[in-house]
């Protein structure tokens, strides 16, 4: 597929949805055009998922709404309410109904509470090839879905992409502490330099672009997700790097874009050393799966070897967590470096839970994770030939 540029380009094509929504459960508003039709689809699709974002969602949109797109890009919003109780729905409405944006606005209900269903109940709504993730807190630039799209476009290989979020911090200052956890906040550079990535690497969750047919692929083949991100105020986490992990064990490559760039919106309830602590004890829990997609995946490395020996690693987990634990009671440590060693006490404390818990089934969950991902290589390595084979015909006089 070729770069976009001002002069309009072909729309890429979408795969069918994940599950079918009924009629009533999407509402359509806003001027742009919707596809119609196999042969008119939309190129991306932006989902937004909010549970009782009526306070954030308007300024969201109103950036989102001043996109820059060339002639030709099809784009479209997907919101979903995720068990709100408050007007997030009516609220988003009149947002975008007032920005007058060039693309439709769909709103659809997810009632059960958590991003992840959020996220798969907004996969199977949008029409788009191409799905960006932006989180209620997030204003994206201006050329966010140009890029976006141009990024998918150089390389068919490429399933999953990483943006770099830049803080805002809403009613005081940057905490001393934040550049080392500015990562957990889904900010900051996640990759050295620009590019692809190693064969198991994973990016946050804000700012997340994907190839549908990707994850379509993954479904078709048995992929289901097991982590389910936040939901309410539990901060679950890991949802976002299971994505990555399973996109990439299908054989898709991850490619970073540190130029594609959003800010994320951090309120000082969010920057608290408790809310700091629960959140890398969510990120604890959820390593535990992640260890199942690492032994599952390519490479020989000490970590992949690790995967393969739960009490080594329940050992390893309960030494640091008792490390950082005592670590935190040096009188001589400064206020920030005890900080440090509480948030990796917690973090390797549930950890440790986490692998306890799972230690009966990851052998099974290994070999399911190896089936499916098999067939998905399969599957994709065949699209990729045939789109190939596509290209060359169109090129051909």
């Amino acid at each position: 597929m070729k770069r976009l540029s001002e002069a309009a380009l072909p729309p890429l094509a979408a795969p069918p949805p994940l599950r079918r929504l009924p009629e009533a459960a999407v509402l359509d508003f806003g001027d742009g055009p919707l596809a119609e039709s196999a042969d008119d689809e939309i190129d991306i699709s932006v989902i937004i998922c909010c549970h009782n974002g009526a306070s954030r969602i308007s300024r969201t949109l109103d950036h989102l709404s001043w996109q820059e797109v060339p002639a030709g890009l099809r784009w479209e919003v997907v919101l979903v309410d995720n068990a709100s109780t408050d007007d997030t729905a009516e609220t988003a409405r009149s947002a975008w109904l007032s920005a007058a944006a060039s693309a439709p606005l769909r709103i659809v209900h997810e009632p059960r509470p958590g991003l992840g269903h959020a996220r798969l109940c907004g996969i199977a709504t949008a029409a788009g090839a191409i799905i960006t993730f932006v989180d209620d807190d997030n204003l994206v630039s201006r050329d966010w879905c140009t890029r976006v799209v141009n990024d998918f476009s150089r390389d068919a290989r490429v399933g999953i992409l990483g943006a770099r979020g830049i803080p805002v911090f809403q009613g005081g200052a940057q905490p001393s502490w934040f550049v080392r956890f500015q990562s957990g906040y889904a900010v900051g550079p996640q990759r050295p330099v620009p590019g692809d990535d190693q064969p198991m690497g994973f990016f946050y969750g804000a700012g997340l672009s994907l190839r549908k047919r990707a994850l379509t692929a993954l479904v078709d083949a048995g992929f289901r997700p097991a982590l389910l991100g936040r939901s309410g105020k539990q901060l679950g986490a890991g949802e976002d790097a299971e994505l990555s992990f399973a996109i990439a064990l299908a054989g898709w490559r991850l490619h970073y874009d540190p130029e594609l760039t959003f800010q994320h919106c951090l309120p000082r309830r969010r920057l608290t050393e408790d809310y700091l602590q629960r959140l890398y004890a969510g990120f604890g829990s959820a390593s535990a799966l992640h260890d199942v997609y690492v032994a599952a995946g390519p490479g020989r490395g000490l970590r992949r070897r690790l995967a393969h020996r739960i009490e080594a690693r329940i050992s390893v987990a309960l030494l640091k967590a008792g490390f950082f634990s005592l670590r935190a009671l040096r009188p001589s440590l400064s206020t920030d470096d005890r900080l440090q060693s509480n948030v990796d006490a917690r973090y390797f404390l549930a950890r440790v839970r986490s692998l306890i818990a799972t230690r009966r089934q990851a052998t099974a969950l290994k070999t399911t994770i190896a089936t499916w991902a098999k067939a998905a290589r399969a599957g994709a390595a065949s699209a990729r030939r045939g789109e190939a084979g596509n290209e060359q015909d169109r090129r051909a006089p």
